[in-house]
């Protein structure tokens, strides 16, 4: 069970927010480990945004830790201990420790309100390979969770090409000719068409293997439409699910994310590497009641289907343009 990656988001841009030199994680996840002995608070039970106050104000607190068979396994203790530590008969699903860093006083975010374009500030987080990589986080409404750009396209097959994957210093995706998934490796520059970013090198900033994720597509140029599910589910602890693109006609044919649960009636389903996709070289994902591919415009919310048609929205410009966002439900800093 891989800890959760250690990153830091300052802002780039504006008036920057410095953070340590290399970048740091103030709270680290350790799925599946334990942190040795109660501090001087003692043995009680709290929220894990409680235990993290308390925690910070208490001077012997270098983490805190939930167990199955502690604090009815939903809260968290207060602990000494620095190293996580494995024990029989405990793993990710009944386990879970977070260790304090003190010398990392958190990052900052700094916020895009309406779409990512390439006058919009940008954020760093460090990937899961210990890379520093900018992205524009766009503000959801929520504290600490917002969308993160990943994806932007204006053609379903011509945006990008085999060598903006073989090109990317990550690649975590499937690829066949010319076809492509948007999403699983890095090309192009943020705000502009052709952006892509490997979100399989964000998965340690999102939580545990089981924790869940939202998408959302901007619809259009400069007035957009947009669309969101939320509550998708990791598949072995990846966005992105590929396990049945050797499986025939079948959902997931083309890649998809989350597992092959529908949220409110749609899947967010690829149109590639596979049958008439690959074959046309086509690079894209859409929301799609039809789980295999987003196959026709009474399957989609609007914008592009296969192979290269457009479905009008019910608002914005409706420029033949879509960009990619996830959000991740652990909070970023």
């Amino acid at each position: 069970m891989k800890a959760a990656a250690r990153f830091t988001l300052s802002a780039v841009g504006g008036a920057p927010t410095p953070a340590p030199a290399g970048g740091c994680l103030k709270w680290t996840s350790l799925p599946g480990k334990y942190l040795r002995h109660y501090t001087t608070a003692g043995t009680s039970c709290y929220t894990q945004s409680e235990a993290k106050r308390l925690c910070e104000q208490t001077t012997d607190c270098n983490g805190i830790n939930k167990q199955h068979n502690e604090c009815d396994g939903t809260k968290w203790t207060l602990r000494k201990g620095t190293d996580g530590k494995t024990a029989s008969g405990y793993d990710a699903s009944n386990l879970e420790s977070q260790v304090l860093n003190r010398a990392c006083p958190g990052g900052s975010i700094t916020l895009a309100t309406t779409a990512c374009t390439s006058s919009s500030p940008t954020s760093k987080l460090t990937q899961n390979n210990g890379n520093e990589v900018a992205v524009c986080a766009l503000d959801s409404g929520e504290a600490k969770k917002p969308w993160i750009l990943f994806g932007d396209l204006t053609d379903t097959g011509s945006t990008f090409s085999a060598a903006d994957e073989s090109g990317s210093p990550t690649r975590s995706g499937k690829v066949r000719g010319s076809s492509v998934q948007v999403g699983t490796f890095s090309a192009g520059s943020i705000g502009s068409p052709g952006y892509s970013l490997d979100i399989q090198e964000l998965t340690g900033l999102s939580g545990s293997d089981a924790a869940k994720f939202d998408l959302m597509i901007q619809y259009g140029g400069d007035s957009v439409y947009q669309f969101s599910l939320n509550g998708f589910a990791k598949t072995k602890g990846k966005f992105i699910n590929n396990d049945y693109t050797a499986s025939g006609v079948v959902i997931g044919e083309h890649g998809m994310y989350g597992d092959r649960t529908p949220i409110d009636s749609y899947y967010a389903t690829y149109c590639a590497y596979n049958g008439g996709c690959g074959g046309s070289g086509r690079d894209f994902w859409q929301f799609s009641t039809h789980g295999v591919y987003p196959s026709g415009a009474s399957k989609i919310p609007c914008g592009f289907y296969y192979p290269a048609n457009w479905k009008n929205c019910p608002s914005g410009d409706n420029t033949k343009r879509m960009r990619y966002y996830i959000r991740f439900h652990e909070p970023l800093a």
